[in-house]
This record gives structure tokens, sequence and C-alpha cells, in this order.
């Protein structure tokens, strides 16, 4: 193992002594010399016509092209269209009945906004707000002329007091039906859950112009209130059977008991009598 050492030892300093000897020689070397680019010519340092020669021979680097990298670059995507094509109604269907298999099994009729509105309406009885929302606005972009739908979906944010999304839809419904009667039904439910929104507010007429008969309908219009339960505008089912069971249970047992609608009214003067501070004649 002594061997060994030696012969490493030596051969490290044989590789140091041949490092050192390489750069005294470069070091030594002549600096008034040029090289042409081959290197074979020597060219005398100021030997102006032999190096303007050599650097009209030698290319320079910055003017040379450079090659085409392998890598695909990143195409931009501006000149996309966002829009969809005209199949986007076929699209939305599909999304919708994917969303909503009722209308994939027919249980859900959209050309029938009363199977529309009675699917809403179910949904939001069943507490899934979201669903119920969702499908009558699909109803209503498919088929914006129909009313039914509207005033459906108007009635749930009523129901829930979402004046944003209130607004917002009458907003779009005045554009699609402003001159017709639901307007100012909506205008009146409208001022009902946001008083202060300038949209609900009924346009005056000038005292000093002759009103017509449409404007006098108009102004009538929009000073009757209107019942959300006679409109039933979510088709809410309206079962009064037990109302006129319990009127028959009621006179029924009046009459067992020989009683009288006044004889249901209480009466104070029995109890005043009995009081010592008044005096009953």
């Amino acid at each position: 193992w002594g061997l060994v050492a030696i012969l490493v030892a030596l051969a490290v300093l044989l590789a140091i002594r041949v490092l050192r000897r390489r750069r005294e020689d470069l070091s030594q070397a002549p600096a008034d010399e040029w090289i042409d680019v081959a290197g074979e010519v020597p060219v005398a340092a100021h030997d102006d016509a032999g190096k303007d020669a050599i650097f009209a021979e030698a290319p320079l680097l910055a003017e040379d092209p450079l090659p085409e990298s392998p890598r695909r670059s990143m195409v931009s995507d501006t000149h996309l269209t966002t829009r969809l094509l005209d199949n986007s109604s076929d699209l939305r269907r599909r999304y919708m009945e994917e969303r909503f298999p009722e209308i994939a099994n027919r249980t859900i009729a959209l050309e029938d906004p009363a199977s529309v509105v009675k699917a809403a309406r179910l949904f939001y009885e069943d507490g899934v707000l979201p669903r119920a929302v969702e499908l009558l606005q699909f109803a209503i972009e498919d088929t914006p002329g129909e009313v039914k739908t509207w005033l459906a979906l108007f009635e749930i944010f009523r129901l829930e007091r979402l004046t944003g999304e209130f607004a917002t839809l009458a907003a779009r419904f005045e554009k699609q039906h402003g001159e017709t009667e639901h307007w100012h039904k909506v205008q009146f439910f409208g001022r009902e859950i946001d008083p202060g929104n300038p949209l609900y507010k009924e346009e005056g007429f000038n005292t000093l112009e002759t009103i017509g008969p449409r404007e006098s309908r108009r102004l009538a219009a929009a000073t009757a209130s209107f019942d959300p339960i006679a409109e039933n505008w979510l088709d809410a089912p309206m079962d009064f059977e037990n109302e006129v069971l319990a009127n028959e249970l009621r006179q029924a047992l009046m009459v067992e008991a020989e009683l009288a609608e006044q004889d249901l009214i209480p009466n104070p003067m029995p109890a005043l009598r009995n009081v010592e501070m008044f005096t009953v004649a």
C-alpha cells in the first residue's frame, strides 16, 4: 500500500507540472500577432490591411441567423371567438337534459309553460331554490314571449325577498313586456319589496293636460292593489275543501248547542255588574 500511495503522489505531481508548463507557454506567446479564422496564417498586429481582410472574411456573430427552436411557441388565443355556433340552442338543451333528467323522460315539457311552472314550484317547495330558478331562466331565454314563466320567477324572487334579482329581471321584463298589464303588477310587487327603487315608480302626468281613456286606465291600474294569492303566479293548487268542511262542522255544532252568532260576541256587562265601583241601572 505504501508503494501505491507513492505512485499516486508522483502521478499528481507530474500532472501539476505539465499544467504549469502549458500555462507558461501560453503566457510567453507574442501578443502582437493576429491569427486568422482558420488558424493557419499569422498576421502582424499592426497590419491594418491584414486585419481588414480577416474581418471581412469572418462574418459577425450578431448577423448570423439564429437557428429555429424545435419547441413550439404558444399561440395566442385572442383571435378565438367566444360565441357559440348556430346549434347553441341544441347545446343548451342537452345541458339542461343533463341537469334535469325530468326533461329527457318528458316529465317536464319545455314547450308547455304550465309544466315548467309546476316543476319549478315543486323544486321550490322541496327547498331546491337554485334548480327552480335555473329551470325558469332557461324557459325564459328559450321562449321570452311567454309571460307565465316570467311571472313565476318574479313570484319566487318576491317570496325570497331577493330585491337585486327581482330588479334585474324587471329591467329585462320591461323591455319585452313593458306595454302589457303585467308590467304594472310587477311594479306593484316591486314596490312592496323594494320601495326605493325608481324602476317601479309610475310616471306622473301633467295636470294641465287632458287625460284620455288610455291614461285613465293606466293610472287606475297603477293605483290598484293586487293580491299575490289571487294572482297565483306559481300555479299553486287552490284547495278550499278543508275550509268548507270546517265551516260546516262549526255550523252543525252551533245548531246543536242552540247558539247564534250574537252569542259568540263578548258581553262585558255581566262582569261590570260585579264591580262595586260601577253603578249599573
